[in-house]
């Protein structure tokens, strides 16, 4: 049996789960501490995700380093939240729109900024539905 595997979880997994058909989630949220104490109790989960600036960011990545300690977690990457805001809804680092798309950048540079102070070794980005939440949303034939 290998031994030598290594697992790691998103920091929003012990956060209320959302759906669209309860956008505000199915349970109460839980302060980020309790949400950690969560993590280190699953055996082999010893890396923590994260998204920049909902779980992460200049205001809380110094408290965030120590509850990283306290609870034996390493941080594996932080990503930035180019996704999650009405703003986003036709793209990011994709947009036509020059002051949008300056916007995911500036994001991305502050996620990676974030990141090593974090002590994170990487920064993901992850563009998903990047413009386009469903098919046929847009005509592609006039963007």
């Amino acid at each position: 049996m290998r031994t030598d595997l290594k697992f790691s979880a998103g920091i929003w997994v012990f956060a209320p789960p959302k759906d669209r058909f309860c956008p505000v989630g199915y349970r109460d949220a839980r302060p980020l501490p309790e949400r950690f104490e969560q993590a280190s109790q699953i055996k082999g989960l010893k890396g923590i995700e994260f998204h920049y600036p909902s779980e992460v960011s200049e205001e809380n990545v110094d408290s965030t380093r120590k509850l990283l300690k306290k609870f034996n977690l390493k941080p594996v990457f932080v990503a930035p939240g180019l996704f999650e805001e009405p703003k986003w809804k036709m793209g990011s680092l994709c947009s036509t729109n020059d002051k949008i798309r300056n916007e995911a950048i500036e994001r991305g540079k502050a996620a990676v900024d974030t990141a090593k102070k974090l002590g994170a070794p990487m920064v993901v980005i992850w563009p998903g539905q990047d413009g386009y939440d469903y098919p046929f949303q847009v005509n592609y034939l006039t963007v």
